[in-house]
């Protein structure tokens, strides 16, 4: 995995107050929006990819960018890319996440250690 996106991704997951969904990247919830951990992932890489853009503002652009609005939460092969993530990893982050109902920071810990 490229070592300042992982840098990037283990601070939102531990630190970032964003609330938690699964089985969808970004969700309206409770008059705001929450995330899967790779959800999180995607906002980073738009975050770098438009600095002038505050990661967390103006989400349902965001969302509808990465379709995020569908009942998938499989990410784009531009962003597995990007951050240096295989299929495999990401299908089991969406366990953890989706099957498991692992906490961020349960997640953060895994890809601390195995990534």
């Amino acid at each position: 995995m490229n070592p300042q996106v992982k840098e990037w991704w283990l601070y939102y997951l531990r630190n970032g107050g964003l609330k938690q969904c699964m089985s969808y990247l970004c969700r309206k919830v409770d008059g705001g929006l929450a995330y899967c951990p790779l959800g999180i992932l995607c906002a980073i890489y738009n975050g770098v990819k438009s600095p002038n853009k505050n990661l967390w503002e103006k989400h349902e652009h965001t969302c509808i960018y990465f379709s995020f609005l569908r009942s998938s939460a499989k990410l784009e092969d531009r962003v597995l890319k990007w951050a240096g993530l295989s299929e495999s990893t990401m299908r089991e982050i969406i366990e953890m996440n989706d099957t498991k109902h692992y906490i961020f920071n349960k997640i953060a810990d895994w890809i601390e250690d195995n990534l």
